[in-house]
């Protein structure tokens, strides 16, 4: 599939997702109806998926699989293809799926009969809550258009998802959910020795109401807006007399003006919106993308996203909502 006929995709999906999501259709309804779509617009045999429920990983709606294994199917996390990616969080994309040592045969569905497949996690407040999955019967590899499709497809049913109130809070608490009681955090040891003191929790969020833009433009003028206000404070605030000092706080600034002018930074984004997203949305997606591929490297993992690319991107979504306050309220009461 090439890039542009996977934006096309993309695109086609969410125009139809935006309508499922108005409908007056029960929950399970929509769900059938989200992966009819998304078969259909990705060409695929098999579309699934499967939510976070007491748990377990519950298949709620298929097209191809066996219907009658809908809410029958189950795997714990770490169980299977499906339950390693809610797991890990992370992307599969196997041509033949039986050669993946956590496959897990579920005579139930029928997915004998299918040798690829492909996987992503849904996420909300950074925890897998669901996987989405498509299959095919001959074996290959998906495309990373195809996997790209379907990341920003699963972003957008995030928001379904929870719209219908099918998140289990108990089983997927985000981390601006946490209960107060003692936890142990497994970190990256950069130095030895030993430390005691506070630590505080701290992840400034912008919460993504609305994933499916109406007006692609009009969400393109808002990234730009966003851009030449966030590059104007960050000049602003190295000019000032107080930051003019040698110092750390100099590379700090230095890498958000990194961010703030980084071509590549604004090209992800833009294409983003091109499938379909609005400006949150859209910054949203990059940024849970380049998290994902960072994972692979722990010590960039644990230091540039939480410190420096989590606060260079949010500051632009905040800027966003601040743009244009009029015309997005009254945009956001058409929705």
């Amino acid at each position: 599939m090439a890039t542009a006929s996977a934006t096309s995709a993309a695109r086609e999906i969410l125009t139809r997702l935006h309508d499922v999501m108005a409908a007056r259709a029960n929950a399970q309804g929509k769900l059938d109806s989200v992966v009819d779509i998304i078969a259909k617009a990705l060409h695929s045999e098999v579309c699934s998926i499967y939510l976070l429920r007491d748990g377990e990983l519950e298949l709620f709606a298929t097209r191809g699989l066996n219907k009658e294994a809908v809410h029958v199917t189950k795997l714990s996390l770490g169980e299977g293809l499906v339950g390693t990616i809610a797991e890990k969080n992370e992307t599969l994309n196997l041509d033949e799926a039986t050669s993946h040592p956590d496959f897990a045969y579920k005579p139930d569905t029928g997915e004998e009969l299918f040798h690829s497949f492909a996987g992503v996690p849904i996420v909300r407040a950074e925890r897998a809550v669901g996987v989405l999955a498509v299959q095919h019967a001959d074996p290959r590899r998906y495309d990373d258009v195809e996997i790209e499709a379907l990341q920003t497809v699963a972003m957008v049913l995030a928001e379904l998802i929870a719209g219908a109130g099918l998140i289990d809070e108990t089983t997927a608490r985000g981390p601006d959910q946490r209960d107060g009681s003692t936890a142990r955090l497994t970190g990256l040891k950069l130095v030895e020795g030993m430390a005691a003191g506070y630590a505080v929790f701290h992840q400034p969020r912008v919460v993504v109401e609305h994933t499916v833009a109406e007006d692609t433009e009009y969400e393109r003028h808002r990234v730009y807006s966003a851009f030449d206000k966030m590059r104007d404070q960050i000049d602003r605030m190295m000019s000032q007399a107080e930051f003019g000092a040698a110092g750390e706080h100099q590379d700090i600034l230095a890498t958000y003006k990194m961010f703030a002018y980084d071509e590549g930074w604004s090209r992800r984004i833009n294409a983003a919106i091109d499938s379909g997203l609005t400006a949150e949305a859209a910054i949203e997606r990059v940024q849970q993308r380049t998290r994902m591929r960072m994972r692979a490297t722990p010590l960039l993992s644990v230091v540039v996203v939480p410190e420096v690319l989590r606060v260079s991107v949010l500051p632009a979504a905040d800027v966003m909502i601040r743009t244009s306050p009029d015309k997005t309220s009254n945009r956001t009461r058409r929705r």
